[in-house]
Formats: C-alpha cells, structure tokens, sequence
C-alpha cells in the first residue's frame, strides 16, 4: 500500500494540535482512520497493525455517548493478535500489558479472559516475576473452574511453576488434578502435557530405570499424536537422570537426539535447556581429552545462554552462567570465569537459584586462592 505521512516537527507541537481538537472530533477522527486501514490493508498487512489498528478502536469509543458494540468488538479483535504476535516475538512486557487490556475488556468473554490470564502468567514467570505469576495463575484456576479443558491448562502451568519454585508437593496437587480433569474432558493434547509435567515431578530421587518408567506412558501417547515437542523434552529427561547417574554414555546421544527433537519443533525454551544439560555433560567428564571436554562445554553453555537471551528467558540463565564460569576457569580462561561468575551469583539469588548460587560462590573462592588471596574471600 502506497503511505503519505505527515509529520511534525516535535512531538509537543504534535500533541498541541491533537489537544486542540474536542474530544468528540478526536473520536470521530480515529474512527476514520480505523476505517481507512481497514479498507486499505489487506489480512497480513492489517496482522502487522493489530496494536496500532486497537488503538484506534479504543481512541474512537472517548468522547462520545455510545460508540458502539462495534468498536468494543474490533478493539478486542486486535487487541487478541496484538498479544499473541507480541508473545511470539518474545516482545514479553508488551505481550503481558496486552493480555492484561484482554482480561480487562468489557466484551471479553470467560474464556477468554481465563486464556489471556494463563498468558499473562506464564509470560511474568519467563520474565522471573514469579509472585506475579502465581497470582495471575491463582486467578486463572478460580475463573475456569467449570470450563475443564482451561481448567486443566491452568493447574498444568500453575504446577509447572511450583515445581520450577522447588515446591514438589504443590506442583503434584496441581499436576494430578490437572491429569484427571484432562481426563474429564477427554483431551488427549492436555493429557499429554499434564502426564509429562507430572513425571519431572516424579523422578526426584528416581533411578535411571526409574524415570524410563515414568515416561514410558507419556512417549507411548506422545507418538500416538505425533508430538515431536513432547518426545523431544522425554527424552532429555531421561537422559539427565542417566547423566545424574554419571552414565555419561547413555546419556549424550539422547541428549542431542532430543535436542534435534526440540529444535525441530521450534521449542527454543527447551532448546537452550538441553544445550545447557549437553554443557553439563561435558564439564563432568574426566576421562580422555579433558580439555577438549571442557571447550565442548563451553560453547554449549554459550549457545544456551545465547536462546535465552533471544527469548528473554531470565529464569535459566543463572545456571548456564555458573557453568560457563566453571567451564573458563579450568580453561584457564580467568577473566571470563570471574565476569560470568559474579553474573551467576547476582541473577541467582535473584531468581532463587541457589545452586547456581554456589557454584558461582566456589568459582570465586577458586579464583581468589589462584590468585594467592584469601580462598574464603571472593576477588574485588
């Protein structure tokens, strides 16, 4: 579409000149403008200006008596693509202030505002606003208590932030009721992702042969609907109990079968998980080249922390921080090792990362001794 624009000088005489204007004109002038791109844009280019084209909708409705169901329509319409095109660009503080107008629109239905509330909460716990995060999840549960497949969505999230919070009991209240209301409902896609969740609760303190057990049932059903997401992430947890194990053998080719798995269903969360486990691996080796290892888990460590960044996944960053510091201090790559460690330890005991926290801590003291200074005191 061709595009004339006028523009002014400086945004205080722009607002000036659109302060002059009455309210009602103001009003009628965006519903012009809404109704000009409307008709001038076609389906993609009007995606691309869902948040300008709400606006519009939403400037149109003040000032005037009744604008309209219309408007208040249009306006959630847009406000809705708005928000999940925000989401799917990691633009994550816009995508919460955009669900947030969601849940709050006079012509939102239940379930959709149960909807915008599970984004909202889940977006805030990506971002490490985790109180937040429960609340808007809290409210999300009590809002859907009759519709059973959000219902089921809801507990699912809801336990999957207590266990990420160490809070196993809750997350397996949560994780159960979740699997039995999926049931209910008879939706096998959420099935699918409460029994997954529910079995990384489970493996605490399982064996290798355990935990291979324990998701059995959830591969079974996630190849049966072709889910390559799911299998993908069975699969890296199995592998990390082999790796807890100290079966390194068993446990690297699953570990990069499932990060092929991850990266091919587009899962970037779970990619820079995997990426980080793969780290994991190869700073605990001891046999054969060491510091080949030690290179190996170095760049891993470096590509997960770089998915993170890209997503602006704060929550995971701690542990891949603490890993690298570890991984450039037995490289000999000192200045590196304090840079990340001191990252690591001031985003751990931000987020509640507590191991990050010590290894972090134990990279310092490491260096401080290398340094010949006192070991229990980290370096300045």
């Amino acid at each position: 579409m061709d595009r004339a624009e006028y523009l002014f000088r400086h945004v205080a005489l722009r607002d000036a000149a659109y302060g002059l204007q009455l309210p009602s004109e103001r009003a009628r002038l965006h519903r012009l403008a809404l109704e000009i791109l409307e008709h001038a844009l076609d389906d993609s280019e009007r995606a691309q200006m869902a948040l300008a084209l709400a606006d519009h909708a939403l400037a149109a409705q003040r000032g005037v008596t009744w604008a309209g169901d219309n408007l208040h329509r249009k306006e959630l319409e847009y406000l809705m693509a708005a928000a999940a095109q925000a989401a799917g660009r990691y633009e994550n503080d816009l995508a919460i202030s955009l669900y947030e107008r969601i849940a709050d629109h006079p012509l939102c239905t239940n379930g959709q505002r149960v909807d915008a509330m599970i984004e909202c909460g889940a977006i805030l716990w990506f971002l490490g606003r985790r109180q937040a995060a429960i609340r808007r999840l809290d409210a999300a549960v009590m809002a859907a208590s009759s519709d059973l497949p959000r219902l089921a969505f809801a507990l699912i999230e809801r336990g999957t932030l207590y266990r990420d919070l160490n809070q196993h009991e809750r997350a397996a209240r949560d994780l159960h009721l979740a699997l039995d209301v999926a049931r209910d409902a008879g939706d096998r896609r959420l099935e699918l992702r409460a029994r997954g969740n529910l079995a990384t609760v489970q493996q605490q303190g399982a064996t290798p042969a355990q935990v291979e057990a324990l998701f059995a049932p959830v591969l079974a059903l996630a190849q049966e609907l072709g889910n390559t997401r799911a299998i993908g992430i069975s699969k890296g947890q199995i592998a990390q109990a082999y790796l807890e194990n100290g079966d390194h053998a068993r446990a690297q080719p699953l570990l990069l079968e499932s990060l092929e798995l991850l990266r091919r269903s587009g899962d970037r969360m779970n990619e820079a998980v995997m990426l980080s486990v793969l780290g994991r691996t190869y700073l605990k080796r001891a046999d054969g080249d060491v510091r080949g290892a030690r290179q190996k888990a170095a760049a891993f460590f470096r590509q997960a922390l770089a998915v993170n960044e890209s997503i602006g996944n704060r929550p995971q960053q701690p542990e891949g921080m603490a890993g690298l510091a570890r991984a450039c201090l037995d490289l000999g790559l000192l200045a590196e090792a304090e840079s990340f460690a001191r990252r690591a330890l001031a985003e751990g005991e931000e987020m509640g990362k507590s191991a990050a926290v010590q290894e972090a801590g134990e990279v310092l003291k490491a260096l401080a001794a290398a340094a010949g200074g006192d070991p229990a005191r980290p370096p300045v």
